[in-house]
């Protein structure tokens, strides 16, 4: 059985989006974005209007929020109800870990064992998730980054690509832990 997602943005990180929910067996019905002669390429769908002002008749339409951006991301879900998770099928997810809605883990990303990863985030292509951290809403852990065990990434936080955030670290509500980073102490900006 397919499920149909309306994704919201056709940017960069939409591409990677699109790919990995036909991958997952999604049927894309079309996306909204804010600049009209944008395009998913490569995808047979059509912009459907704007995320600024979205058609009402697609209001109930399950969605995904396909930006990397943690503020734009939050704010585009809000006219919406029916959030559609896209998990790329070489994710590895264990059975004991807590998905949220509206997330995205992209190919060959890990989420361990009592990792909770909540509403709207973003795990990147081959990003790991050690057990017993925490995504928080919104955050995005970028390609290649790990989060060690018991770490906490806060909401709209940003871990750049390849960072690494030793264990019990909590990197506060809408920091950004630079590409290629160690974070070794709890990061406040």
């Amino acid at each position: 059985m397919r499920t149909d997602v309306l994704l919201l943005g056709g940017g960069g990180h939409a591409q990677v989006v699109a790919d990995s929910a036909v991958a997952a067996g999604l049927q894309i019905v079309g996306f909204l974005d804010d600049a009209p002669d944008r395009l998913l390429k490569g995808f047979d769908t059509e912009r459907l209007g704007s995320i600024a002002a979205p058609p009402s008749n697609l209001l109930d339409s399950p969605v995904h929020a396909a930006t990397g951006d943690p503020t734009l991301r939050e704010a585009w879900l809000k006219p919406f109800a029916n959030f559609v998770s896209i998990i790329h099928p070489t994710a590895i997810l264990s059975p004991r870990a807590e998905i949220g809605r509206a997330v995205f883990i992209g190919p060959r990303a890990i989420v361990n064992a009592t990792a909770d990863v909540r509403l709207g985030a973003i795990i990147n292509s081959g990003a790991i998730i050690e057990h017993d951290a925490c995504v928080e809403a919104f955050a995005h852990v970028a390609p290649g980054a790990v989060i060690c065990g018991g770490a906490t990434i806060g909401r709209n936080a940003l871990v750049g690509a390849g960072a690494v955030v030793l264990p019990g670290v909590e990197i506060a509500a809408g920091a950004t832990v630079p590409a290629g980073s160690v974070a070794r102490a709890n990061t406040l900006l």
